[in-house]
């Protein structure tokens, strides 16, 4: 048991005094590094970080987007709850160790002790859980924050969630007001008429056809012709 426990001194030693040997460019991006033992971000060659609570260093960090705001304050809220699970435990815990020691053999105590161990260890699996789902949230407010970044450089439309959505299109002035003075009724439209057309010069009459009528017979005068006679009886 000594010897676990040393382990884990040691290691928890180790991992405090170690960082990120490269330091990022400088970039409006946001940049995870490990920073005395725990994790932390650099932005335009600025650090943050917490040494408590991750999710603090990761609000900071990506300040100014809303979303990546909210994903980080989600992600510390699920920290701070772990955080208080575990205390839970530890609590839980030396309380049933403690019922355990003032009398062993009482049977009341061991049920106490029972039910105050069963207490911690449900406690410890919640805040367990809980601090190992805050992580996710706090990827995903350093990824939002930088591919918004980028999408908002190339004008593309800012993701939410799973799609797409636009941005909303720019303000359209109002339209001035319409001008409802009409002319004076003695200016007329101008007309579309077509000019005039330009006068022709008059063409001779065609010749006339030659007449193929027969020449009139001549008329016969009246009364040139004797009268007949009569028949004879």
């Amino acid at each position: 048991m000594k010897q676990n426990i040393g382990a884990c001194l040691f290691s928890c030693v180790l991992l405090a005094g170690c960082s990120s040997s490269y330091e990022p460019a400088r970039s409006p991006h946001v940049a995870t590094i490990w920073e005395d033992g725990h994790l932390a971000y650099v932005r335009d060659g600025q650090h943050y970080g917490s040494s408590f609570f991750v999710g603090n260093g990761t609000i900071d960090a990506v300040q100014g987007n809303p979303r990546a705001e909210a994903e980080a304050r989600t992600g510390r809220n699920l920290e701070v709850g772990g955080f208080v699970f575990l205390l839970g435990t530890v609590g839980t815990a030396a309380g049933a160790l403690g019922a355990i020691a003032s009398n062993p053999e009482a049977r009341d105590h061991q049920t106490e002790a029972s039910v105050l161990l069963a207490s911690a260890i449900a406690f410890e699996i919640t805040g367990i859980a809980l601090e190992i789902s805050a992580f996710p949230h706090l990827y995903d407010a350093v990824n939002i924050y930088n591919d918004d970044l980028d999408r908002a450089a190339n004008d593309e439309p800012i993701s939410s969630g799973s799609r797409n959505v636009a941005l909303p299109p720019a303000p359209v002035a109002p339209p001035g007001p319409r001008n409802t003075s009409f002319p004076p009724r003695d200016a007329r439209p101008p007309s579309h008429a077509l000019p005039p057309a330009a006068p022709s010069e008059a063409l001779p009459p065609p010749p006339e056809a030659p007449s193929n009528a027969l020449p009139a017979a001549p008329r016969v005068p009246t009364g040139s012709f004797p009268a007949p006679t009569p028949p004879a009886p």
